[in-house]
């Protein structure tokens, strides 16, 4: 969309989606609750959660009822905050403790290759019952990733 004129991705866009997560670990009712930025951007972000719940890349999530997701693009960097509560502060805990060593995990498994910036640029905490999960990257480290793997498609 971007090459072909229908999407602007310059100056600072700001995007809240929320959806409801069902037991299947699929999410349903994704709506956007707050847009800045190109009008177009709706229809990338319900396509990029609707992505997202048919990958299974949520499934640790279980448990979870609704999940907010927040995503922040400026010139230099980009942000994506995916976070939903938990039953209790405790489970909040563990939850951030367990996947904060599975991301470690991940960036031994990965290093080397492609995916270790990702790992190398999110982190889990937990405030209260609420479990975050944060992608926070430079620009220029991402988009030579991204047409990479878009020229391979």
């Amino acid at each position: 969309m971007k090459d072909d004129g229908k999407l602007n991705l310059s100056g600072q866009i700001e995007l809240t989606v929320e959806a409801d997560r069902d037991s299947d670990g699929k999410l349903q009712n994704a709506k956007v609750t707050d847009k800045r930025g190109d009008k177009a951007l709706e229809g990338v972000a319900l396509d990029l959660v609707a992505a997202l719940s048919d990958s299974g890349v949520l499934d640790f999530l279980e448990g979870t009822k609704h999940l907010k997701l927040v995503a922040k693009l400026d010139d230099t960097n980009v942000e994506i905050v995916v976070s939903t509560e938990v039953e209790s502060e405790e489970r909040a805990r563990q939850m951030e403790k367990g996947y904060s060593l599975l991301i470690v995990g991940g960036r031994i498994v990965k290093r080397g290759k492609d995916e270790e910036i990702y790992y190398n640029h999110t982190e889990v905490s937990s405030h209260d019952k609420e479990v975050s999960v944060k992608l926070s990257i430079p620009r220029s480290e991402l988009s030579p990733l991204l047409l990479k793997y878009s020229a391979e498609k």
